[in-house]
């Protein structure tokens, strides 16, 4: 059993951010922007764990108040990676102001580990593409979300993995949420929930100091 599984592991792909946002783009028609990438990102990821194409813990994600963020998320763009940034000119938000893309050279450079994550990757895409951004970031706040503070890093767990969306189950849960006619207001208004939820933690943290401690002194060490 021990021979089987190591030789699963070593069959296994191997899958960097970078590779995994470049075959996301390759798949997507359209730019993403920084959060709707960011976003999609994490499903993809966690799809391909399901399909034990990647492991939980090949990626760690930030613990910010729109969701969860690729680390090294931030540094796709650095020289000669592929993944360029493009203004869009309809949209005044400063953190979705930026579209990501591929370069033109990068978009049939495709390694064979990226070919053959490809398929897994366009029908997750494609269950993604009916949802609002507010609702990946909406979707995107699993157990291990909500398990950290803002600027923490974490990775997956399979806690989260029971979260289906976008699969079908939780289609009508969600349906609702996903009809707002202002996109952009709804996705500030998410930003502040999550930080309002934050400063509440901390005010009553501060209010309630012992409370808090006995509860961090059942923690598991």
């Amino acid at each position: 059993m021990m021979a089987k599984n190591s030789a699963s592991a070593t069959n296994r792909p191997s899958l960097t951010l970078h590779d995994l946002a470049v075959v996301i783009l390759a798949c997507h028609l359209h730019p993403l922007s920084r959060v709707r990438f960011a976003k999609t990102i994490y499903f993809v990821h966690k799809e391909l764990v399901r399909r034990q194409l990647m492991q939980l813990d090949d990626l760690k994600y930030l613990r910010l108040p729109l969701g969860p963020v690729p680390e090294g998320f931030t540094t796709l763009t650095r020289p000669h990676s592929g993944i360029i940034t493009q203004k869009n000119p309809h949209i005044n938000l400063f953190y979705e102001i930026e579209e990501y893309l591929l370069a033109d050279h990068a978009k049939t450079q495709l390694s064979p580990t990226q070919i053959a994550v490809r398929t897994s990757v366009e029908k997750t895409l494609a269950l993604l593409q009916p949802h609002s951004t507010t609702a990946l970031v909406e979707a995107s706040r699993d157990p291990s979300w909500h398990a950290h503070a803002n600027g923490e890093l974490y990775q997956i767990t399979a806690a989260d993995l029971k979260n289906p969306f976008p699969y079908p189950r939780i289609l009508l849960k969600l349906h609702f949420k996903s009809r707002i006619p202002n996109e952009l207001g709804a996705l500030q208004a998410n930003l502040l929930r999550g930080m309002l939820s934050d400063i509440v933690k901390e005010s009553t943290d501060l209010e309630y100091p012992d409370a808090s401690s006995q509860k961090d002194a059942k923690k598991p060490q």
